[in-house]
């Protein structure tokens, strides 16, 4: 029977899977990682679904629809099933699955911990109301990402971002019309880039709070971990990091400027050292304690303080944030009053008793896990996120991509501290995916390699009579 090597160098293949080990062979020459078989519709509909569902962030449709087209994305789950049906490639489910398993543990923890609080505090309807609609947002998020690997491997970050960018096109194409000539639209984008934020008009409606983040850890992403072996694979990262740039500064979060510099900085700096899981636990701890310290400064008015001696201006944050004392105290007994209490009880009430002259959101997403899971939830959404998941992708993946999570997951803990994005969709979506393509990428790398040198034996006793024949031929005719 004839070795796998000895038909890959045939040119007449005569079976569909010896052409597919002939382009992992390739592939793996190039220095590149075999990516998961997968037709070429398949990823122009998952781009489809995505920019679809994505349109929904236009101000427009989401005063008219709220978060209804996120659910669209749970075509991805249905698209695939059916790939599970017909293939039938549980391997997949092999390589993704330990980090899919962790992903869904936590969240149900923290589910199941924000049912007991329920529970026990009487909660109302509304704040049960809100946080289960929360939760299955949440939940559909992580299981869109999981399904996507699924599918496509480590292509997913690209097709997934090529699908934002096109929802972000087609919404600022959108609002065009309601804000004059395209002369004045570029002004306004002038304008709120020149004066660093303060937009308004047509820069105003490009504002997609969810979708903006994920720009940063695009960048992140592309700038320092993306696969660069071919000069495809360089074409699409510098494409991505344009089209990133573009949005992130039609967006402008403030924020955002400094921070993605200086993550993409850390990860560069992480990624090189020798023990680079040293450096990331190091980060993880650091965050743990500092949010812990954080709160204490805001409880206790230090960091407005500190604010207002430096000039900053927090917007009114400082102001809500004070009002927000009388629901909870700053204290490690303190359990926390459940999932969608900040949103649906805690907002609703300071805006009827016209302590604040619209529902705005905590806009400290930290405080706001304090209030709603109390010290014990603090403790395992942080010590979680932070500390048992990097472990946990360095030993399912490797380090790299553990220093891949923590990169884009400090780029994100900047803004938990004035934002809300911890529980957005979008982000979640992206913050579950982007480590998780990228772990699929190097293991399947690495796999492969390993296994294409544990295939050498030595050669068998009739080659290596024929290899001394050839070599005493040889001399004897140079003699």
């Amino acid at each position: 029977m004839q070795d796998v090597s000895k038909i890959l160098k045939k040119k007449n293949y005569g079976h569909r899977s010896v052409k597919k080990n002939a382009r992992v062979k390739e592939s793996l020459s190039r220095g590149q990682a075999p990516s998961f078989a997968y037709p070429r519709w398949m990823a122009v509909l998952f781009v489809l679904i995505i920019t679809v569902a994505c349109l929904g962030e236009d101000k427009a449709l989401n005063v008219r629809f709220g978060g209804l087209p996120k659910a669209i994305t749970m075509l991805v789950l249905v698209m695939a099933f059916f790939v599970l049906i017909l293939r039938g490639n549980l391997g997949r489910f092999r390589t993704i699955g330990p980090v899919s398993v962790m992903y869904l543990l936590y969240w149900g923890v923290l589910c199941l911990w924000s049912a007991v609080l329920w529970v026990i505090n009487f909660s109302d309807n509304s704040a049960i109301t809100r946080g289960v609609e929360k939760m299955l947002f949440q939940t559909i998020a992580v299981l869109v990402a999981i399904a996507a690997v699924y599918l496509f491997g480590h292509r997913t970050v690209d097709f997934f971002a090529i699908g934002i960018y096109l929802a972000n096109g087609a919404i600022a194409l959108m609002e065009m019309p309601h804000y004059g000539s395209p002369f004045a639209c570029a002004e306004s984008l002038i304008h709120l880039v020149t004066s660093f934020g303060n937009g308004e008009g047509y820069a105003l409606a490009l504002e997609i709070h969810e979708v903006t983040f994920l720009y940063g850890m695009f960048l992140v992403y592309y700038l320092v971990f993306a696969p660069r072996e071919t000069a495809a694979q360089k074409r699409m990262n510098r494409l991505q990091i344009i089209c990133s740039v573009i949005f992130l500064l039609t967006g402008f979060k403030r924020l955002l400027i400094p921070c993605i510099p200086l993550a993409a900085l850390l990860a560069w700096f992480v990624r090189r050292r020798k023990n680079p899981m040293r450096h990331v636990l190091g980060i993880g701890i650091f965050w743990t304690v500092f949010y812990v310290v954080f709160l204490c400064f805001v409880y206790n008015r230090g960091l407005q303080y500190a604010a207002r001696m430096l000039g900053i201006n927090m917007m009114g944050r400082d102001y809500i944030w004070e009002l927000a004392k009388r629901y909870y105290t700053f204290s490690p007994l303190y359990m926390g009053s459940g999932f969608g209490t900040v949103d649906a009880v805690i907002v609703a009430q300071l805006y009827e008793a016209k302590l604040i002259d619209q529902a705005y959101p905590l806009h400290n997403d930290v405080l706001k896990v304090f209030i709603e899971f109390g010290a014990p939830g603090l403790l395992i959404w942080s010590g979680a996120q932070y500390i048992a998941f990097p472990l946990l992708i360095k030993k399912f993946f490797d380090a790299d991509t553990a220093v891949l999570y923590i990169s884009v997951l400090t780029l994100m803990s900047t803004t938990y501290l004035t934002d809300n994005t911890a529980f957005y969709f979008w982000c979640m979506m992206a913050l579950r995916m982007i480590p998780l393509a990228y772990g699929i990428y190097r293991k399947s790398k690495f796999s492969e390699i390993k296994e294409e040198k544990a295939k050498w034996s030595p050669p068998s006793r009739s080659d290596f009579s024929q290899l001394v024949n050839e070599r005493l031929a040889r001399d004897g005719g140079k003699k």
